[in-house]
């Protein structure tokens, strides 16, 4: 059986809150996401040793050859945590792509205290990283394509927000009952939501499937893998209330959110995934029945004293 080890399961082992069977039909998998978690804390050699303790095994996502995310994994069975990990920085350190406007973005479209004129310069960084990355490579003239694309959609966004604008506000213009959304049973609530929502999309073209971002909208052509589809699902329900949290408002948490909604996605291969985080799983069960994924979710309670 492949397990899953959400980031806050790390934690409790290196803490030794809790501890885990090595059982030889179990094996605990962990991903570049727990790395990206890891290097925000202070002491990264103390979870790396917890997962090694387990000997827990990495779970990669592969890309093809013009390095577009497939929906194919496989695990690493030969190499340590540790050195996993330093790849994984040394990549990181070599590509030097700077990603903080996606984070200005979330807080933005989450009404948090973020302006479109931040989002605007955090994107100019972001760009002009990825075009000296990708001409470092030898890759040319993708410069004109990379500013129009996000220049299109910097545009498409600013009539959407105004100062005035909260996110109570876009909730409620959603026609959701109070209390809707807390008494709703995980395993049918994206299909109750959009039940409840899908008369604000008559006559659009849009789908259910195309709402929580596992579709294309219909001016799109890019196939969506399940990492991405699964992101977009997890910022519409931040967006629209459902086991949300408000830190995706702050834009100093939105990294913590990204790591969530990767966590979910790249547990879809998996048999379970354990977590001490009530939303999460909540979300994860929402999102792994919806698609149909044969993934149980476990929440481990743990008694503070």
């Amino acid at each position: 059986m492949i397990i899953y080890l959400d980031q806050n399961i790390i934690s409790l082992i290196a803490n030794k809150e809790i501890s885990l069977s090595t059982h030889n039909k179990n094996t605990f998998v962990y991903s570049n996401e727990h790395f990206n978690e890891i290097s925000r804390s202070n002491n990264p050699k103390k979870y790396l040793e917890a997962l090694e303790s387990i000997n827990a095994k990495q779970i990669i996502q592969q890309v093809d050859s013009d390095f577009n995310i497939i929906d194919s994994f496989y695990l690493d069975l030969n190499n340590s945590a540790q050195e996993n990990y330093a790849e994984h920085i040394d990549t990181l350190l070599e590509c030097n792509i700077d990603v903080s406007s996606f984070d200005y973005l979330v807080a933005l479209l989450n009404h948090g205290k973020v302006t479109i004129e931040e989002v605007e310069a955090a994107q100019s960084i972001s760009d002009q990283s990825l075009i000296n990355h990708l001409e470092s490579l030898g890759i040319k003239g993708k410069k004109e394509v990379i500013l129009k694309a996000t220049g299109d959609a910097i545009k498409a966004l600013k009539p959407y927000f105004s100062e005035t604008q909260n996110i109570e506000k876009v909730r409620n213009d959603f026609d959701i009952p109070r209390g809707f959304m807390s008494n709703l049973n995980p395993e049918s609530a994206l299909d109750n939501i959009w039940e409840c929502i899908k008369h604000h999309y008559e006559n659009t073209g849009i789908n259910k499937n195309q709402f929580y971002g596992f579709e294309p909208y219909p001016w799109q052509s890019a196939k969506h893998n399940v990492t991405a589809s699964i992101h977009g699902c997890c910022a519409i329900l931040d967006i629209i209330g459902y086991a949300s949290e408000s830190k995706c408002r702050n834009i100093n948490k939105v990294p913590n959110i990204r790591s969530d909604a990767q966590h979910i996605a790249m547990a879809t291969v998996c048999d379970v995934i354990l977590s001490c985080d009530e939303k999460i799983i909540t979300r994860a069960q929402a999102i792994y029945s919806f698609l149909r994924k044969p993934v149980k979710t476990k929440l481990i309670s743990i008694n503070k004293k």
